[in-house]
């Protein structure tokens, strides 16, 4: 997995037949502003120091936002920790990004 920007990543799925695809998954209930705005460039440090190159486990419902990108959940797991941290909570608990329940997201 490849952090694209604050809350979107480049992802390998398993499509369950030996096959994987690389695809965007923009994270699913969060808004971190663009890489051209002010805080975009610290929302996208912040989720590569995450998640970058960790085991995650990605739940997507093959929902995709107006930009085509795949919208889903992502869970990674740090440390000795037994349970999965939310991406998209420790965002929004860090400032990275807003909390978005808008239609595709």
């Amino acid at each position: 997995m490849r952090v694209k920007d604050g809350d979107t990543a480049l992802c390998w799925l398993d499509e369950g037949d030996g096959h994987m695809l690389t695809t965007a998954v923009r994270y699913k209930g969060v808004d971190c502003p663009e890489l051209s705005q002010p805080g975009g460039e610290a929302a996208a440090a912040f989720n590569r120091d995450l998640v970058d190159l960790m085991w995650v486990t990605c739940e997507t419902r093959k929902e995709r936002d107006p930009h085509n990108r795949l919208l889903g959940n992502l869970f990674v797991w740090r440390g000795t920790k037994l349970e999965p941290v939310d991406v998209t909570h420790e965002i929004i608990a860090a400032g990275h990004g807003t909390k978005h329940t808008g239609l595709y997201r």
